[in-house]
Parts: C-alpha cells; sequence; structure tokens
C-alpha cells in the first residue's frame, strides 16, 4: 500500500511540474520583460528630466515614478493571467478601489495637478508679485511668491504668509505684477 501511495505521489509531483514549470517560466520572463521595461522608460525619462531646471525636474521625476509602478502592476496582472488566473475579478476591484481612492482625495489630486500645471507651464515663478482674484472668497490675494510645492504655493503678503491651494489658480484669474505695487514696497 505504502509503495502504490510513492507512486501516486512521484506520479503527481511530476505531473505537477510538468504542467506548471511551463507556466512559471513563462510568467517569469512576462515579468522580467516588463521590469526591464519600466526601468529602461524610467531612467530615459530621469535622465531627460535632469536636462530641465529644478522645477520642472520634479514633475518629470513624479512621472517617471508612476510610470514604473503602473507597468510593474500591469506586469503583475499579466504574469497572473499567463498562470492560468482569472483576473477580471482583480482588474474590477482595483478598478473600484482606484474610483473610490480618486473620490476620496479629489481635493488633494485637484491641487496636485494643479501644481504640475504650474512647475509645468511656469505662468510665475518665485520672487514674483501676484495676485489671485479668489471668486469663492469674494476677495483676492496677494503677494510675493516665497515657495512653491505640488499642493500650494506660499505668498508673502502684507498680513503676513498666505497658503494658496493650487487648483484655486487654475480656476481663478492671476495678475502677475512686473512690479510690485507701490504700496506693498
Amino acid at each position: 500500500m505504502d509503495s502504490l501511495i510513492d507512486s501516486l505521489s512521484t506520479l503527481y509531483k511530476e505531473a505537477f511540474w510538468q504542467s506548471w514549470m511551463p507556466k512559471l517560466f513563462t510568467g517569469l520572463l512576462i515579468f522580467l520583460a516588463f521590469w526591464i521595461g519600466s526601468s529602461l522608460i524610467t531612467a530615459v525619462i530621469r535622465r531627460w528630466a535632469k536636462t530641465l531646471d529644478p522645477q520642472r525636474q520634479q514633475v518629470f521625476m513624479l512621472l517617471a515614478t508612476c510610470i514604473h509602478v503602473a507597468l510593474i502592476v500591469v506586469g503583475v496582472v499579466t504574469v497572473l493571467g499567463s498562470l492560468g488566473l482569472n483576473v477580471s475579478a482583480l482588474i474590477t476591484s482595483l478598478g473600484l478601489s482606484g474610483l473610490a481612492l480618486s473620490l476620496a482625495v479629489k481635493d488633494t489630486l485637484s491641487n496636485i495637478m494643479g501644481g504640475l500645471m504650474l512647475f509645468i507651464y511656469q505662468p510665475f515663478r518665485v520672487g514674483d508679485y501676484i495676485k489671485v482674484n479668489e471668486k469663492s472668497l469674494s476677495t483676492s490675494l496677494e503677494g510675493t511668491v516665497t515657495h512653491l510645492t505640488l499642493r500650494y504655493i506660499y505668498l508673502e503678503g502684507e498680513m503676513g504668509q498666505i497658503l494658496v491651494p493650487n487648483a484655486s489658480l487654475l480656476t481663478n484669474s492671476i495678475v502677475i505684477f512686473k512690479t510690485p505695487p507701490a504700496d506693498t514696497q
């Protein structure tokens, strides 16, 4: 009886390796191809970004990281599909999770996208005196730009430091003064 169990066990192990080894090897090659491809694309973007000014470098470094992560995720899903797993439920759950997350952080994402647009188009620079006409506040915010981030710009105004969300810079009008008004000097 023991010899029968041993022979069935050996047969099962051999059948397992014969059916799964090609799939595992194919999956490993697919993942390796995605890893190398994403690394090459990321390296090209990062090398090109180093030729830009420091503010724009941040944008393209962030873009390179996002592309790298996205390609690795697509590679993992492709490998799982090549192994014979049903990935449609995984893709659906990733899509729904992404939707829920994006709705939860909508304002933060709009500020980050506004920051990216400001870094790319650079309508003003650090040291410029600007005035932002806030529709929602029925007022305007003005001051000298001291710092730019992906979420806020920092203005130094007569009342102190003002943080202006980048999303409001995309939806409101901005006046960029060549020289600061006389009453602020």
